[in-house]
């Protein structure tokens, strides 16, 4: 269409043929401002087009499942063990929106904001090994003023899977060399996970004096085995009706300030990419003069979510997300095999401030039989009476 033809259909354009121009300029927007004047006449109401741009007509959202969710949150685990003190003012506004999302009543909603919240950190790894693609503080940045930043993520998440090259169940294991088992070693130390780092020697090792490595199971296999090893549940894995205990248990903000500091620094991490440094340093510091009250908002956010947990009012998807775990086989002495499930940090974080509330409560009541939980220096005095029956023998 040339720029004359253009200003004439600018002037004189019908309603319905807005729709065919906008069907024929794909691509670009236009706004319509449809004026009722007395020039609509038989040909009906005249239309001004003003080339500014303009909202692009609302998308239909896609429905995730639960299984689709689960799938995507668990590609992006490597662990972000560095944060720039510029991403995590945005990192901390972004879980706020996506905490108190994951209470909303539209379960969609709710399932989606969180898993976007479990994939940002291992989404962030990812975006740093893209050349030439979009900053991070950027990406954040703009994340953090949208309405649903969980959904940003995971649209950015399955964008950048696609970009990925396409990996196959299928696929020729190559064992590990002592070149590529030194790069993991260096990348270890560099971010401060010396015990990583030892196990990847071991395994260097291991090599060079002739080991052969094994490849590892695949998913079905894996799973197959852990079912072997865990009985299904019954009715007396049912917790209580939450009719018969009204108040429940609470978790008060103060307890979950207090979580933070207590955070092993060192842990591993568990199916996403969100580790405890990161953890820390997003919750307890913060930058400006308002640095302190956006931090009891994050706090308070959080302990919502966390009492949603506790009192069983999570949507059903929310909780399958946040039970995702990372299982390791712990090979024993005669041969058989431990699974340990390694949860997300903020599944431990949220069960350590649980835990907080009652142990004082369950070491009253469970002494002397044991020492351990809610008992301040319950070790020492354990020890102490061991030395006391050691002497008297």
């Amino acid at each position: 269409m040339g720029v004359e033809e253009e200003g004439r259909f600018r002037e004189t354009a019908t309603a319905s043929q807005v729709r065919e121009f906008i069907v024929e300029m794909a691509g670009r927007e236009v706004d319509a401002n449809i004026d009722q004047g007395a020039a609509g006449g038989a040909a009906g109401p005249t239309v001004a087009i003003n080339p500014q741009p303009a909202r692009r007509a609302r998308r239909t959202e896609e429905v995730f499942t639960v299984e689709y969710l689960i799938d995507l949150v668990v590609q992006f685990q490597t662990g972000l063990y560095k944060t720039h003190y510029s991403w995590r003012e945005p990192m901390r506004d972004i879980c706020v929106k996506c905490w108190d999302l994951a209470t909303a009543e539209d379960e969609q909603i709710a399932a989606v904001n969180f898993a976007g919240f479990l994939i940002l950190p291992g989404l962030i790894s990812a975006m740093r090994g893209v050349k030439r693609g979009q900053s991070v503080v950027e990406f954040l940045v703009q994340t953090a003023g949208r309405r649903q930043p969980g959904r940003v993520i995971v649209d950015k998440a399955r964008i950048l899977l696609e970009e990925r090259e396409p990996r196959t169940e299928a696929r020729e294991f190559r064992p590990p060399t002592l070149a590529s088992l030194a790069k993991q070693v260096d990348k270890c130390i560099d971010e401060d996970r010396f015990s990583a780092a030892a196990g990847v020697v071991e395994r260097m090792h291991a090599i060079s004096t002739g080991v052969e490595i094994q490849p590892p199971r695949s998913l079905t296999e894996l799973r197959a085995k852990v079912a072997a090893l865990h009985p299904q549940a019954d009715v007396m894995d049912e917790l209580p009706d939450a009719a018969d205990d009204p108040e429940g248990l609470v978790v008060r903000v103060e307890t979950v300030q207090k979580v933070w500091r207590r955070l092993d620094k060192k842990a591993a991490p568990g199916p996403t990419a969100w580790v405890n440094i990161t953890i820390i340093l997003m919750m307890t510091t913060s930058r400006g003069v308002d640095g302190h009250a956006k931090l009891l908002a994050a706090n308070e956010s959080f302990t919502r979510l966390s009492n949603k947990s506790t009192n069983g009012s999570l949507h059903p998807t929310v909780a399958m997300l946040w039970q995702i775990g990372r299982n390791a086989m712990i090979p024993k002495s005669d041969g058989s095999e431990r699974p340990v499930a390694i949860m997300d940090g903020w599944y431990r974080a949220n069960g350590r401030a649980v835990v907080s509330e009652v142990a004082e409560e369950v070491g009253r009541a469970l002494m002397p039989y044991q020492l351990g939980v809610g008992v301040k220096s319950g070790c020492e005095i354990a020890a102490r009476l061991a030395q006391v029956v050691y002497d008297a023998d």
